[in-house]
């Protein structure tokens, strides 16, 4: 029994020890069929957690970069409508995919 316990034991603490670490957190580190499920639920409320998430992801980009791309370029409901679009036509990918893609097709500030 105190086997089992100690094994137990190391199983919790090598899992609370692999998860301190991430590359990502948030709504971007979902898939797209998570995004697309959640629109389906409450538009509204999708939108309003992944856009923000995707705004802070490009400008993070944006910081990250010695050219940066313009965010303002699109209307927000257009920039709304790319994430919808591709993430239902590529649900296993992850939403920062696609949020990437949206950066990658936003045009380049003039210095």
């Amino acid at each position: 029994m105190r086997t089992i316990a100690i094994a137990v034991l190391a199983v919790i603490v090598a899992g609370e020890a692999l998860a301190q670490q991430a590359g990502m957190m948030g709504a971007g580190s979902g898939t797209c069929a998570e995004y697309i499920q959640a629109y389906r639920r409450d538009p509204d409320s999708a939108n309003d957690t992944y856009f923000s998430w995707a705004q802070g992801y490009m400008s993070g980009q944006n910081v990250a970069r010695d050219a940066m791309r313009n965010l303002n370029a699109l209307p927000i409901s257009t920039q709304l409508d790319f994430l919808k679009r591709f993430c239902e036509q590529k649900p296993t990918d992850l939403f920062a995919v696609a949020a990437q893609n949206l950066f990658n097709a936003l045009p380049t500030l003039r210095k």
